[in-house]
């Protein structure tokens, strides 16, 4: 994972607090947390990373197209996707399913990235400043 030496301030609103979290947030705030990554079967080419917002007076679930995250990547993004085909493992269709996909697929890439946030939690302070400051 890669992410951008300078913070997005506003990359996010909450629906219900409007609270706005800056990419740093999303990635390892202690509020933010990943719940997964689904991809909309009667819209094959929009996947979506679903998260709760963990305060007082909110706990609500919002979504950010999994696109938004494409500079944070390392790794190429093909155009071409495996979805539905016989060799697609259907992580993406199922929300509490955090898997790793092992195929060339478009969407792969996002389910690292994915991985990558429920990882980040586990690590301290220090190792994700590390992590962010790349």
């Amino acid at each position: 994972m890669r992410a951008s030496s300078q913070v997005i301030g506003n990359f996010k609103q909450c629906p219900l607090c409007q609270d706005w979290f800056s990419d740093q947030d999303i990635f390892s705030g202690p509020s933010i947390k990943p719940i997964g990554m689904l991809l909309d079967p009667a819209f094959l080419d929009i996947s979506m990373y679903f998260f709760n917002h963990a305060s007082d007076g909110c706990w609500t679930t919002f979504t950010i197209n999994v696109e938004k995250f494409t500079h944070f990547l390392e790794e190429p993004i093909i155009r071409e996707s495996n979805t539905l085909s016989a060799s697609c493992e259907g992580h993406c269709f199922n929300l509490s399913d955090t898997g790793e996909c092992s195929q060339t697929c478009k969407w792969a890439p996002f389910r690292r990235l994915l991985r990558a946030m429920l990882e980040i939690r586990n690590l301290s302070k220090s190792q994700i400043e590390d992590i962010v400051k790349r």
